[in-house]
């Protein structure tokens, strides 16, 4: 109370994980699950994909629920923002919230008039 309260703690988050000492040795930013891998390698391979959708004048709404713990929206939002700083796309759209009748259903960020970044509030991964 009393102090001022931010929508995105991004910066903060990135800080905190890349000063931990175990995940600066092994920064291959690996998750496992139920003997899965997950890499920032598959990701990287989507944004890829979405960049070129958005290229070729595709209008493309990437999302992420905001309690999935392997691959939180975080690093989503993160390579989403550096895919548009990339191409050239500018912010027309501020982080504000979207709503589902009058309930809070996540908030949304615009990148020209082509990319939206959206959560989905209380969604996992399906």
């Amino acid at each position: 109370m009393g102090e001022k309260t931010f929508v995105c703690i991004r910066d903060a988050t990135i800080a905190y994980i890349m000063n931990k000492k175990k995940n600066t040795k092994s920064f291959s930013c690996r998750a496992c699950r139920d003997q899965k891998l997950v890499t920032l390698q598959s990701l990287i391979s989507t944004i890829f994909i979405l960049e070129t959708l958005v290229k070729a004048g595709v209008r493309v709404l990437a999302f992420s629920g905001d309690q999935y713990s392997v691959i939180p929206f975080i690093g989503t939002e993160f390579l989403i923002e550096e895919m548009a700083k990339k191409i050239g796309l500018e912010i027309t759209r501020p982080h504000e919230s979207w709503f589902q009748g009058v309930q809070v259903a996540g908030w949304i960020q615009v990148y020209g008039n082509i990319l939206t970044f959206a959560t989905i509030k209380g969604a996992g991964h399906i």
